[in-house]
C-alpha cells in the first residue's frame, strides 16, 4: 500500500480541510503513447483503471478526507475526477479556470516525433524532466511564453485561490506545474519553475495556511530531508532522507557510498543529488555515511563495517522493499546485504568496481596518497588488504539486477575480466566513474528512473 509524503510540518487549522491533494489524472492512450500537449484520447487504459483504486486507498490511509473532486477543464481529467469521486463517495466540483499550457509545435506529437524533427528542444524536455534546469530553459516556438504563463496563473489564483481547501484537484502535467506554482511561490520568473515528475495516478497532500486576504499557500517547500541517526552497536550510522515528493512508492532507494567520496553526499555530490531526483519521482531516498567515514562512528573502515552500516540504516528505515543502488566499490556491499535485511531487495550497480586492486592501480599518486593518509590512523595497510580480499571474496557470488557504467570510466580495466557481465543487464550512459558532467547526469538520472521503475512494477503506485 502506497503511503503518504507530506513536506510540511504542521497547519495552522487542524481541520482535514486545511488542505489540499494534488493529483495527475489516471493514464489514458495518449500517456501511453508518449505524445505531448492535449488530445481527444480520453480512454482510460488498463493501467489507468488499476491507478483509480490505487490513489483511493492512499487517499483513505492518509486519514484525510476530501470534500470533493475538481477537475482542470480536460476531457480525461474529467473523467479521471468521475472515477475518484465515485470511488471515495464524495461529489465532484466545478472544473478548475485553469487551461492546460500550449506546447506549441509540439501539440500532438510523440516523443520519438520530437527526438527525430526536433532534436534540440528534446534534450531540453529531458534536462526539464530530471529537474536540472526550469521551464524557462525549454524555449519552444509557438508554445505560451513564461511571461503569459505567469500572468495567466498569478489572474487564476487572485479567483479561485482561497477555495481549493478540502478538495482532490485532478490535474494535466502542466496545470498541476501551475497550481504547485502558486501555492509555493514558484513562478516562472524565479527560476524555479522545476517540473513535478508526478506519475498518473499520482498524489500529494498540502497542508495549507491562509493569508490575510484569505488566500491559501504551502506552508513549507518540497523537497525537504531529514538527518538522523541510527543504532550501530558501538556508536551510531548518521543518514539523511530525502522524503518522497508524492504518495510515496512503495520501494525505498537507498545509496551506498563507494569508497572515494565517502560520505553520504557523495563525490561532486552524486549521492546526494540522486537522491534528490528520485525523491521527485516518489521515492524515498537515503543516503548515509558508512562507518569510519563522516559523521558516523569513527571506526576503523573496513568492508564488513560497510556491509553493517548499510544494514543499520535499512532497518533504522523499517523498509518494506529496498531498492540499493550501489557507487563503486559500493555495489558489491549493495549486493551482500540484499538477503540480509529480510525485505524483498533489488540491486542496481553504478560504476561498480569488484576488487580493491582495481582502485589502487587506477589512481593518481595524489589520489593515493590522499587515500593513505585518511587511513593511516585507521590501521591503512590491514584496511587495504583486507578490503581487497573480502572484496574480491564478496564480488563472485554478487549478483546485480541492472549495471549502470559510464562511457568514460577509467576505472574499469577494459582488459581485466568483468564479473558481473554475464549476471546483469548492463546500460552504458554519458559518464565517468563519478558522472561529473551535466550532459552525464540526463543520462544517469533517465537511466536510474527506468531501472528503478523497471525493477517490481508491482511496488509502484501507478500499477
Amino acid at each position: 500500500m502506497a503511503d503518504v509524503s507530506s513536506s510540511e510540518v504542521h497547519v495552522s487549522n487542524s481541520s482535514p480541510q486545511a488542505t489540499v491533494i494534488l493529483a495527475r489524472h489516471f493514464e489514458v492512450q495518449k500517456n501511453s503513447l508518449n505524445i505531448h500537449g492535449t488530445t481527444t484520447m480520453q480512454d482510460l487504459t488498463d493501467r489507468g483503471l488499476l491507478q483509480v483504486e490505487a490513489l483511493a486507498r492512499s487517499i483513505e490511509d492518509s486519514g484525510y478526507r476530501p470534500v470533493s473532486v475538481r477537475p482542470a477543464p480536460v476531457a480525461y481529467c474529467a473523467k479521471s475526477a468521475a472515477l475518484l469521486a465515485d470511488r471515495l463517495g464524495i461529489p465532484i466540483g466545478r472544473p478548475l479556470g485553469l487551461q492546460p499550457y500550449s506546447m506549441g509545435i509540439l501539440d500532438g506529437l510523440s516523443a520519438d516525433q520530437v527526438e527525430d524533427r526536433f532534436p534540440g528542444i528534446a534534450s531540453r524536455i529531458e534536462q526539464f524532466r530530471l529537474r536540472i534546469t526550469d521551464a524557462t530553459r525549454l524555449q519552444i516556438p509557438e508554445a505560451e511564453s513564461m511571461q503569459s504563463l505567469e500572468s495567466r496563473i498569478r489572474k487564476w489564483w487572485a479567483v479561485e485561490g482561497s477555495a481549493l481547501s478540502g478538495a482532490v484537484l485532478m490535474l494535466t502535467r502542466s496545470t498541476l506545474l501551475m497550481v504547485h506554482a502558486a501555492l509555493h511561490r514558484t513562478y516562472p520568473s524565479t527560476g524555479r519553475y522545476l517540473d513535478l515528475a508526478l506519475p498518473n495516478g499520482g498524489g500529494r497532500i498540502v497542508k495549507l495556511e491562509k493569508s490575510s486576504n484569505g488566500t491559501a499557500s504551502a506552508i513549507r517547500t518540497w523537497p525537504a530531508n531529514v538527518t538522523k541517526l541510527a543504532d550501530y552497536g558501538q556508536g551510531h550510522i548518521a543518514y539523511t532522507t530525502w522524503e518522497a515528493a508524492y504518495f510515496r512508492r512503495t520501494a525505498d532507494v537507498i545509496i551506498v557510498p563507494g569508497l572515494f567520496g565517502n560520505n553520504r553526499t557523495g563525490p561532486y555530490n552524486l549521492y546526494s543529488t540522486i537522491a534528490a531526483q528520485l525523491s521527485a519521482a516518489g521515492y524515498r531516498s537515503t543516503v548515509y555515511d558508512p562507518v569510519g567515514s563522516g559523521e558516523s562512528v569513527p571506526l576503523p573502515r573496513s568492508y564488513e563495517g560497510d556491509v553493517e552500516s548499510l544494514v543499520s540504516v535499512a532497518r533504522a528505515l523499517k523498509v518494506r522493499r529496498a531498492i540499493l543502488i550501489g557507487h563503486s566499490v559500493g555495489a558489491t556491499v549493495a549486493a551482500a546485504v540484499g538477503d540480509r535485511i529480510g525485505v524483498p531487495c533489488h540491486t542496481i550497480a553504478l560504476a561498480p568496481i569488484t576488487t580493491a586492486a582495481e582502485v589502487l592501480r587506477r589512481i593518481n599518486a595524489d589520489d593515493r596518497r590522499c587515500l593513505e593518509r585518511s587511513i593511516a590512523i585507521r590501521n591503512g595497510v590491514r584496511f587495504k588488504s583486507d578490503y581487497a580480499s573480502l572484496l574480491q571474496k564478496a564480488s563472485r557470488d554478487a549478483r546485480f539486477d541492472a549495471v549502470v557504467v559510464g562511457d568514460s570510466d577509467t576505472y574499469l580495466d577494459p582488459s581485466a575480466p568483468v564479473l558481473w557481465s554475464h549476471k546483469s543487464k548492463t546500460m552504458t550512459v554519458k559518464g565517468d566513474h563519478n558522472f561529473t558532467a551535466t550532459i552525464d547526469k540526463v543520462s544517469l538520472f533517465a537511466s536510474l528512473l527506468d531501472l528503478a521503475a523497471k525493477c517490481h512494477p508491482g511496488w509502484h503506485l501507478e500499477v
